[in-house]
């Protein structure tokens, strides 16, 4: 039974903790974008506009996945699927031997849910529960930028930045962005440059702003609707002295939208209150 509680309580942290590189050269390819361009404000600018328009024209998708999560010298892997419905849901199952789901990670505009099936308990709360969440406008619209591999810039509502919202700076074939807009951190962008996807974002703080707190990096690029989207993303959570990580691989990328959208619970299911799986959390990364 610790074994389960152990895996909700990595796969909670990496998304209430991961607010508090693995380096990849990708082939050049004719992409989307200009080959060759100046480094002037305007070029830019048009660069910026250019990766907005190569975003996921699929509203929604269901995919294989196989999750493995880490905290310091422990870690466990398991499978599951990870279904997303743009400005909807976004939904991750656990499944322990191919059979049995153990727990089910739900987000949507007014909540996120976190569920442990073999223990029949829950949290669910809202963006605004968290402090920090709150005070620098992360809501759903900035998890499902992260998952579906976008620009956005926090309390944004989804939509795609303004190129001049970002200081831009070109690093190589690469092009950094960063916006330190938000109350308490610094977001920052690494785009590729020939293929016009976004390779990592990334949150520090404004005390610290070479201290990354959390890192997403996006690889293995595959095709969805003839679209780029990453078949595997890297999560790090830098927020205590153990550091927490999350690679979440996927495959069998389908654009589907027959799948229910909201996760119902029996009454034999218990809420728990975000306090204990917080603590539970500090706890583990100690």
């Amino acid at each position: 039974m610790k074994h389960f509680r152990y895996l909700i309580l990595l796969l909670a942290a990496i998304l209430v903790a991961s607010c508090g590189s693995r380096k990849k050269t990708l082939e050049a390819s004719s992409g989307t974008l200009p080959e060759m361009m100046d480094n002037s404000a305007s070029a830019l600018n048009a660069m910026v506009t250019s990766i907005n328009d190569n975003r996921l024209t699929t509203q929604a998708f269901t995919s294989r996945m196989n999750l493995s999560l880490a905290a310091g010298e422990k870690s466990i892997n398991v499978g599951g699927t990870l279904k997303m419905k743009r400005d909807d849901v976004i939904q991750m199952t656990l499944v322990m031997l191919g059979l049995m789901e153990v727990g089910r990670m739900e987000l949507t505009k007014d909540y996120f849910m976190i569920v442990n099936r073999m223990e029949r308990q829950y949290v669910k709360a809202s963006y605004d529960d968290i402090a920090f969440f709150k005070r620098n406008g992360i809501d759903f619209y900035a998890f499902q930028s992260l998952f579906w591999d976008e620009l956005f810039l926090t309390g944004g509502q989804g939509s795609a930045p303004d190129a001049k919202k970002f200081t831009k700076t070109v690093e190589g074939s690469n092009l950094r962005l960063v916006n330190s807009d938000a109350r308490q951190m610094v977001l920052t962008f690494l785009a590729d440059m020939a293929k016009g996807t976004v390779r990592s974002t990334s949150f520090a703080s404004k005390d610290a702003p070479d201290e990354v707190v959390l890192n997403w990096n996006y690889q293995d690029y595959t095709k969805l609707n003839k679209q780029d989207f990453p078949s595997r993303m890297q999560v790090q959570v830098n927020a205590s002295s153990k550091p927490l990580s999350a690679t979440i691989s996927l495959s069998n990328l389908k654009a589907s939208s027959d799948w229910e959208k909201r996760t119902e619970l029996g009454k034999k299911y218990t809420q728990i209150s975000m306090d204990e799986v917080v603590n539970s959390i500090m706890r583990l990364a100690k």
